[in-house]
């Protein structure tokens, strides 16, 4: 979920939430650090056959168009007693 910490840009972090029912959700762990100047884009997470959650989503700048060159991909592993 991209939690909005500045109005202007509302991707500025992502966090990872939580649920054991699929209905009340909680914040299990930020997965992006804040007022970093960069924004998480197209997140994608699946869970290994041991419980760890492998999330994968880019990473660039706050600026209007970065360009390929300028983005970068993120490959976060956490385990669901991080998240608890």
């Amino acid at each position: 979920m991209n939690t909005p910490v500045n109005p202007r840009n509302p991707r500025d972090r992502l966090d990872l939430m939580v649920s054991s029912d699929g209905f009340n959700w909680s914040l299990g762990v930020t997965l992006n650090p804040e007022n970093d100047g960069r924004v998480a884009n197209y997140p994608q997470v699946i869970e290994a056959d041991d419980g760890r959650l492998h999330i994968v989503f880019t990473y660039a700048p706050q600026m209007s168009g970065p360009t390929w060159r300028e983005r970068t991909i993120r490959h976060v592993v956490v385990t669901r007693d991080a998240v608890r």
